[in-house]
């Protein structure tokens, strides 16, 4: 659970970046249509997503703010 406090920690900053925090639980039915829809089984799996829905980014790491900024501000 200590990841999901550190995302939180990250919520603000990357809200007042404009980017959206999106926290899913695998084990509702909800989570387990996502995850089946992205592709993911272990939790927890960290995605970001440009604006346009391109994923950019997937990891079981949580990233720190430089690094998501980073990865939505590069062309890839």
């Amino acid at each position: 659970m200590r990841d999901v406090d550190t995302v939180r920690g990250l919520e603000p900053d990357l809200e007042e970046a404009g980017i959206d925090v999106l926290l899913v639980n695998i084990h509702t039915e909800t989570g387990a249509e996502l995850s089946e829809r992205y592709d993911f089984e272990f939790s927890p799996t960290y995605i970001v997503f440009d604006a346009d829905g391109t994923e950019r980014w997937r990891s079981n790491s949580v990233p720190d703010l430089e690094r998501v900024l980073s990865i939505l501000s590069s062309d890839i």
